[in-house]
C-alpha cells in the first residue's frame, strides 16, 4: 500500500500544517503589535494589514539574502567601499 491507499489508524491523524509566519522587522519609530523599532519578529499578517504597515513604513520583511543586513560595499558601484 502507497501513504495515500494507507487508512489513517486511530487518534494518530496527522496534524494540519501550521500556518506559514513571515519575518518582519519594525522599521518605524513607534512600536508594531508591541515590537519594538528595530526589533524582529514572525507573524502571520493579512495581505490588506501587511500592506498597511509597509506602506506607511511600520515594518519591511526581514530575511532573505545575506541575512538582510546592509554592507557600504552594497552601494559602491565598483565594490569599492563607501566613505
Amino acid at each position: 500500500m502507497s501513504e495515500v491507499d494507507t487508512p489513517a489508524l486511530a487518534g494518530h491523524e496527522p496534524e494540519p500544517e501550521a500556518p506559514k509566519q513571515t519575518k518582519y522587522r519594525v522599521s518605524g519609530t513607534q512600536p508594531f503589535l508591541g515590537h519594538k523599532p528595530g526589533e524582529t519578529f514572525e507573524a502571520e499578517l493579512d495581505e490588506a494589514q501587511k500592506a498597511r504597515a509597509i506602506a506607511r513604513g511600520s515594518i519591511k520583511v526581514a530575511g532573505g539574502k545575506g541575512g538582510g543586513k546592509k554592507s557600504a560595499l552594497n552601494d559602491a558601484p565598483t565594490g569599492q567601499k563607501k566613505e
